[in-house]
């Protein structure tokens, strides 16, 4: 079902195709932001089509960031999910 949802966010949010078969388990948080979320985080091997902004009223920018210096306005729980995946 994550997979599935993964899928499906992607193509929504950024517009690629990706086959289920590429995609590997990254983590999940459990947090508290005036109401709970489960937030899974999914590592992508392959995907087809340019990536792109396509959900602008909900996002500021898209872009390929070097994970040693992640963009000020990073989201800090995705920042840490990002930190938390490299330690593994």
């Amino acid at each position: 079902m994550v997979r599935m949802a993964a899928v499906r966010e992607a193509r929504e949010e950024v517009g690629v195709r990706i086959d289920p078969a590429d995609l590997r388990f990254a983590g999940v948080f459990h947090r508290f932001e005036g109401e709970e979320r489960v937030d899974f985080f999914v590592h992508v091997q392959a995907w087809e089509g340019e990536p792109v902004n396509a959900e602008p009223g909900k996002c500021d920018d898209i872009r390929w960031a070097n994970l040693d210096s992640l963009p000020e306005n990073t989201i800090p729980y995705i920042r840490r999910a990002i930190e938390n995946f490299r330690r593994v």
